[in-house]
């Protein structure tokens, strides 16, 4: 007599349907990109001009316990 065996998870069945899963899932990954792709596409670089609207700080020092920083606006 032989035994039936118990149906595991990844049968045969599951293991046809397995590539098919995995390419739309590459696929949804795909075009899930596109969006933030067109994004960061519409942005500039930065000039010249950018850097003077920064804020620029130096001589930063640390307080004895800590909790502070001071620092100098440039």
């Amino acid at each position: 007599m032989r035994k039936k065996r118990a149906s595991s998870p990844l049968s045969r069945q599951h293991w046809r349907m397995l590539p098919s899963h995995l390419c739309r899932l590459i696929l949804f990954a795909l075009l899930s990109f596109i969006p933030i792709a067109s994004q960061a596409a519409d942005k500039r670089g930065i000039t010249e001009k950018d850097l003077f609207d920064f804020v620029w700080i130096g001589d930063p020092q640390i307080s004895p316990d800590g909790s502070r920083i001071a620092f100098v606006r440039v």
